[in-house]
């Protein structure tokens, strides 16, 4: 116990003076544990791994918010925290998106988003319930809980939302 609350502590240093410059990014010290833990060569997308020109617009769009974590009722009831997490190697970035919900016995992870190169680094938005259509009008859906937009700033996004049973997506238009 008394190794966990050294390890959490170290952890919210460590992370407390890498993004000093985005707090926004900062995330519950159990939480950035488990991802450290579980994902050692992943980071959570900050303001600072998109483009110049994504960082300018989600700065003007979400200026207090992180791009790669979310808390939200993803699942309905109960809080859980989507995270997109990426590797950058040269010029070739890998993303992945995450969701983990805290039950009694430790996180619960599951991979909404499995890991995938991209040239352009994706940032989650969160959504409330309500009616989406995709971006053609050939698919409309009723959600009844937050859900997750995975946006390619200025050109594409996906919609992740709970059914009740299992995550679906629709492609969306941001």
């Amino acid at each position: 116990m008394l190794m966990k609350k050294v390890v959490t502590i170290v952890f919210w240093l460590v992370a407390g003076s890498a993004l000093n410059a985005f707090s926004q990014c900062v995330i519950p010290a159990d939480l950035g544990v488990e991802v450290k833990e579980n994902y050692p060569a992943w980071s959570i997308v900050t303001p600072e791994k998109l483009t110049r020109d994504d960082r300018a617009t989600w700065k003007s769009l979400h200026p207090k918010k992180c791009p790669g974590l979310l808390e939200g009722k993803f699942l309905g009831a109960g809080s859980s925290f989507a995270v997109a997490l990426v590797q950058q190697r040269a010029d070739k970035i890998r993303e992945q998106v995450i969701l983990l919900t805290l039950k009694d016995s430790g996180w619960d992870t599951v991979v909404l988003v499995p890991p995938r190169d991209l040239t352009i680094t994706n940032v989650l938005v969160k959504l409330p319930p309500g009616r989406y259509t995709s971006f053609d009008g050939a698919k409309k859906v009723k959600i009844d809980t937050d859900s997750i937009a995975v946006v390619q700033l200025e050109a594409r996004a996906s919609i992740l939302y709970w059914d009740g049973s299992q995550f679906r997506s629709i492609a969306w238009s941001y």
